[in-house]
């Protein structure tokens, strides 16, 4: 099983990435958090596998780097409308 925590600040986008992954039988959504400190909480809190991160939530990328390494879990980012994703690309 595959645990994964999803940090969105838009509860619109959480509920459509909740229902998509819903139906894969090997993924359990084990958070939803919509702040910074609701995210940190849970990692350090749940065993997550894979993160999957708005933008939004890399003003504490060192902190969240550290989190995850804890459980060797993956972090996903995913682009707001008006970013460059290049510029993420060197993190």
């Amino acid at each position: 099983m595959i645990n994964i925590v999803f940090a969105d600040r838009q509860a619109i986008f959480r509920a459509g990435v909740a229902k998509v992954l819903a139906v894969e039988d090997d993924l359990r959504i084990v958070g939803q958090p919509q702040s910074i400190e609701q995210m940190l909480s849970a990692l350090e809190r749940l065993r997550v596998h894979v993160l999957l991160v708005s933008t939004y939530f890399l003003r504490e990328f060192p902190e969240i780097q550290a989190l995850t390494a804890r459980n060797s879990a993956a972090i996903l980012v995913v682009a707001e409308n008006d970013d460059e994703a290049s510029a993420f690309a060197a993190m």
